[in-house]
């Protein structure tokens, strides 16, 4: 009976909302259309806390309809006004964001799963933002940011849970994700360097924060598959060195300063941890590598900084 009353209200609020804005051609704006989000999420929880409580299977799939609902409230008030409603829009997203983070990883994804769910939802968001035509004119992520921020979140989480190997038990083909995810990130920086060469928006800080952080994934690949300390060290320098090939062949100077962070941490982790209580010969072949690393990736960025002072 609850469950019952608290849809009728949905449904009124709803329809009251849509049939107002169409009626009275007065299209909510995103300060309006955010005012409405406060009850929405309430009643949201509200049904939710009694579906699972009386009908847990169904919870999660009630909880998408009423998704759905809302969508078709808005579009079928966009449609019947023919023009944009940004604010409307807004709204939408939002309370998608919301199910998606609730309804759709919380409750439906498997623990052991989360790592592999966050990793294939970034390129999916990516990929509907790219077919979506938004009401929103604004530059950037438009009226879609409340998603782009539920999916963030999400991946952050399951990020830093590979980062610190914290959690991961039962998680399949677990010594793979920190490649995986580093994989990821490069693309993304990768797409971002094409876009902003393409005369897109600059997005350096966004650049930076996906170099950086599929650095750090990269070197947790190589220590959760390779069992030896100096091979450890061994491939975060030969990272680095990569990172420097790399820059020199498409001119990005970003990545060849990244290298800088990559063997200042290669060279802390062999002074401080790989050499403590190894054998004198472990010693010899750590300090040699560090060596014929450090030499090498002098004479690529010596080569990095010519070709930055003749541009």
């Amino acid at each position: 009976m609850v469950m019952a009353f608290q849809g009728a209200q949905f449904v009124i609020f709803g329809i009251a909302t849509a049939w107002f804005t169409v009626r009275n051609d007065a299209p909510l704006g995103k300060h309006e259309a955010m005012a409405h989000l406060p009850p929405l999420v309430l009643f949201y929880f509200l049904q939710y806390s009694l579906l699972d409580r009386h009908l847990p299977v169904w919870a999660p799939w009630i909880a998408t309809a009423s998704l759905a609902a809302v969508a078709a409230l808005y579009g079928g008030a966009r449609a019947l006004l023919q023009r944009p409603l940004p604010g409307g829009e807004l709204l939408l997203w939002s309370y998608a964001a919301l199910v998606l983070f609730h309804a759709g990883y919380i409750e439906s994804v498997p623990r052991e799963w989360a790592p592999w769910f966050a990793l294939a939802l970034v390129p999916a968001m990516a990929l509907a933002a790219t077919r979506i035509v938004s009401d929103d004119d604004e530059p950037g992520m438009g009226a879609l940011w409340p998603m782009w921020l539920a999916v963030g979140i999400i991946f952050a989480v399951n990020y830093l849970r590979i980062i610190f190997d914290a959690e991961l038990g039962g998680v399949p083909g677990r010594p793979l994700l920190a490649v995986a995810y580093a994989l990821l990130l490069y693309a993304g920086y990768w797409f971002f360097c094409r876009r902003d060469e393409e005369g897109g928006n600059r997005s350096d800080t966004v650049r930076v924060l996906l170099l950086y952080t599929g650095h750090l994934s990269a070197m947790a690949a190589a220590l959760r598959l390779l069992n030896d300390p100096i091979v450890e060290s061994a491939a975060w320098g030969l990272l680095a060195i990569a990172c420097l090939v790399l820059s020199l062949q498409s001119r990005d100077k970003l990545l060849g300063q990244s290298s800088l962070a990559l063997f200042a941490a290669t060279a802390g982790k062999v002074l401080l941890y790989d050499l403590a209580g190894a054998s004198p010969v472990a010693r010899i072949i750590g300090l040699v590598v560090l060596g014929v690393t450090f030499y090498a990736g002098g004479l690529l960025y010596q080569r990095l900084l010519k070709n930055a002072s003749t541009d």
